[in-house]
């Protein structure tokens, strides 16, 4: 009887050993393990926004998106490495300095040995191809028409100049900033207008002189790209000009405001 009671007390102490090992061993266990989030009302939602974190990891970033409705530049958009035209047109001031003489028709009017400053206005063409990036070789046609303020005994003068030559444009990236220096032969035509006929007998009341020389100009602008291949801008030009008959000899100098037109 006694030794059926000692095994039942001993029985008894063996599981309660066995039970209180039990969590030490868990402690143990989950000592390098980081600790659970608490559990709350609102764990649900908690789980929701931890499985969507996959999904928004996916989800192109709003600068990406933005960039991929931006359209690719075109290969050879804005740039200065192929065909090349320009048009420009402005006024300004300028003088010339007239050695021999001329006159009217009628033999009255006598000019010559003057100078003179006045206003003057006309324009260019450039047409050509790039020969290095940003740098152009071009045909260069320009004209303009100066008229002196002067006049003797009612007696008005205007000079009348053009040529063709050969040009460079260098650009300058990416201001587009440029300078273009251009030189050839170049034609002239003084005229001479008597305002005292108040334009009766016409035939007597001008004369026109050829002139034939060479000129040469430079330009300073700035452009602004207004398309792929367009761009429009202002520049600067300052030209000269010589230019000679049997009776007379012409030295023009002048500078205008131009505005230009590129297509490149």
């Amino acid at each position: 009887m006694k030794t059926a009671t000692m095994v039942s007390v001993l029985s008894g102490v063996a599981m309660l050993l066995a039970t209180a090992a039990v969590p030490v061993r868990s402690a143990r266990a989950d000592e390098g393990a980081a600790p659970a989030p608490a559990a709350t009302a609102g764990s649900g939602a908690t789980q929701g926004q931890q499985e969507a974190v996959p999904f928004e990891a996916q989800a192109p970033h709003p600068t990406a998106a933005l960039a991929s409705t931006v359209r690719p530049a075109r290969p050879g958009s804005r740039t200065h490495d192929g065909f090349f035209l320009r048009m420009s047109a402005g006024c300004g001031w300028g003088g010339q300095g007239v050695s021999g003489s001329m006159s009217l028709p009628d033999g009255s009017g006598r000019v010559g040995g003057l100078g003179g400053n006045g206003s003057i206005a006309g324009g260019a063409l450039q047409m050509g191809g790039a020969v290095a990036r940003d740098t152009i070789l071009h045909a260069h046609l320009w004209g303009h028409t100066a008229w002196p303020n002067e006049q003797v005994n009612g007696v008005y003068r205007a000079l009348f100049l053009g040529g063709m030559g050969i040009g460079v444009t260098r650009y300058f990236m990416p201001m587009n900033l440029f300078v273009t220096a251009a030189v050839g032969p170049a034609t002239g035509v003084m005229a001479l207008v008597d305002s005292r006929s108040g334009g009766r007998h016409r035939d007597r009341s001008h004369s026109t002189e050829l002139l034939a020389g060479f000129g040469a100009t430079v330009s300073v602008g700035n452009e602004w790209w207004v398309s792929d291949n367009w761009a429009i801008g202002v520049a600067l030009q300052l030209d000269y000009a010589h230019v000679r008959s049997e009776d007379l000899a012409v030295n023009h100098g002048g500078g205008k405001v131009l505005f230009t037109a590129t297509f490149d």
